[in-house]
């Protein structure tokens, strides 16, 4: 998909997860990389999904309040991807990266995001 189309208070057109407070998924292609390498599989690699990915952003710096621009749309980040308890990396205490660098939003302002576009933290 080359463009998608946010809407306020909703998520993206025609996602199946609209509404609520997962309307976005947001994850970084390093952790994509880095999920691709790993020898064991985490119990959330084979189905989490992003919305959009990032490159070269520090999501793990992200924090539940922070607002991103993207495109004209504006996203409140309101809650990190979480960890499960049987997950084989937490029983075998290994750090991972997707639940560091993957959050959810929700969409406080609409707008058209294209493949490539620029995403920034804002204050407000």
């Amino acid at each position: 998909m080359k463009e998608a189309v946010l809407i306020e208070d909703i998520g993206i057109e025609g996602n199946v997860f609209q509404g609520g407070k997962r309307q976005v998924c947001v994850c970084s292609s390093e952790t994509r990389k880095w999920m691709s390498e790993q020898v064991d599989v985490g119990l959330c690699f084979k189905h989490f999904s992003e919305n959009i990915l990032t490159e070269g952003i520090p999501l793990d710096k992200l924090q539940i309040g922070d607002l991103l621009s993207v495109g004209g749309a504006k996203l409140y980040v309101n809650e990190k991807k979480p960890c499960f308890d049987d997950c084989v990396l937490r029983v075998n205490k290994r750090p991972c990266q997707l639940s560091a660098n993957a959050f959810f939003a929700v969409v406080k302002k609409g707008g058209v995001i294209k493949l490539e576009g620029s995403v920034f933290v804002v204050s407000d």
